[in-house]
């Protein structure tokens, strides 16, 4: 009788054991994994607390009826895809020298009284460049592009404006300064709490594991788009580094890009892409929208899978119609002629692209104190920093902090 209790016992146990394995396993398979919206595989993994805001938000519009047909929305630019435009010619890299463009419109007194200063700054830092030059077309930055670019089978517009429309957020980041992708925050933070939120706020980033993580994804992405024949630029705060000793600012986190619409498209061919085993590839399902968003101003992605620190690589299109700028979608506008040529030249030993009025367009952007200043206090870091002339390169003043 006993050892038939415990038979029953045993097998009581095992049953309950199944039971639970089978619901967890089911739990899990029914959590939603956010998945790229180019691809079935689910290469997305996301922390738990976020796993149901990823289903809810981001992904939904995968499982809607595909002939299915969202009402027009006012006022919002999309990407058009044509099957009867033909796709777009590569742009040639020639060596033609451009004429330097170093005006800036408006100057003030201050800026007048250092000109001489800074053109010399500036023909230094050009001494950077190779020679080589490519020039965009008014057609790469066109929001009609040729359906042939994509070299994609599998992309749905329908359902791409159905979910973009909507303006939710795809890419997550943690961090009071929001620098490091939350997916792979464990990576570069590994006692923070996965389960609570508030513990990603404050993170104290290591300054040497930051470069070293942006630099090695900016040499990747470089020989990469090299290899593919993409065209892109350095911009913003990565411009200012350029202009400044073609190094990335001390207290820099992420490092800027821009790209043409049609590199942009180029792009999704590659979306999820693991360059070099570590360096994921991730656009944003967002980009065939093309007029401002809130949370859509990223196009793309590249992010170091070992430390969550990224480059990001917005678009600039002709958003608004009758306007010859283009725009990315904070929005901010640029001319063609101050993009377009563009140079190589190198920024962190790397070789990379640069606007062609790359002072103008710093100087519309930051203002002139941004080109003259050699005093600067990040609001990020407590500490001053100083531009030391003589080694041409930003030092921490210890006398100012």
């Amino acid at each position: 009788m006993k050892g038939k209790r415990r038979i029953l016992r045993a097998q009581f146990i095992i049953s309950v054991s199944c039971f639970c394995s089978v619901g967890l396993w089911w739990w899990f398979r029914e959590a939603p994994i956010a998945v790229s919206p180019y691809i079935s595989s689910p290469t997305r993994h996301h922390f738990q607390h976020q796993r149901a805001e990823h289903s809810e938000n981001h992904f939904a519009y995968l499982w809607k009826d595909a002939s299915y047909k969202a009402p027009p929305e006012p006022n919002v630019a999309y990407l058009e895809l044509s099957d009867i435009l033909p796709p777009t010619s590569l742009p040639q890299i020639t060596h033609q020298v451009p004429p330097l463009s170093f005006h800036v419109p408006n100057q003030s007194d201050s800026l007048r009284n250092s000109e001489h200063q800074l053109k010399e700054h500036v023909n230094r830092i050009i001494t950077q460049d190779t020679g080589r030059y490519v020039h965009l077309s008014l057609n790469d930055f066109s929001l009609k592009q040729s359906a042939a670019v994509l070299n994609r089978t599998d992309f749905n517009m329908t359902l791409q404006r159905e979910y973009t429309r909507l303006n939710w957020k795809y890419y997550f980041e943690v961090g009071n300064d929001r620098k490091v992708d939350e997916r792979f925050a464990l990576t570069s933070f590994p006692a923070l709490n996965v389960t609570t939120p508030d513990s990603f706020k404050f993170l104290n980033h290591d300054v040497v594991r930051i470069r070293k993580s942006l630099h090695d994804a900016l040499k990747v992405w470089s020989q990469f788009a090299r290899e593919k024949h993409i065209f892109w630029w350095i911009s913003h705060g990565t411009l200012l580094g350029w202009f400044w000793n073609s190094r990335m600012l001390p207290w820099d986190t992420d490092t800027d890009l821009q790209i043409s619409l049609t590199d942009l498209l180029r792009l999704v061919t590659f979306n999820q892409t693991l360059l070099n085993g570590r360096f994921l590839l991730d656009l944003n399902p967002n980009l065939v929208v093309r007029s401002a968003q809130v949370q859509g101003i990223i196009d793309a992605r590249v992010v170091d899978t070992h430390t969550g620190y990224f480059l990001d690589i917005t678009s600039v299109s002709q958003a608004v119609a009758g306007d010859a700028k283009v725009y990315c979608k904070t929005p901010r506008g640029h001319r063609i002629e101050d993009i377009s040529p563009l140079h190589e030249t190198y920024y962190e030993g790397i070789r990379v692209w640069r606007p062609h009025a790359a002072v103008r367009m710093l100087w519309e952007e930051y203002g002139e104190g941004a080109l003259l200043n050699r005093m600067y206090r990040p609001s990020v870091v407590s500490r001053m920093y100083r531009y030391d002339d003589w080694k041409g390169e930003w030092v921490v003043d210890g006398n100012r902090n």
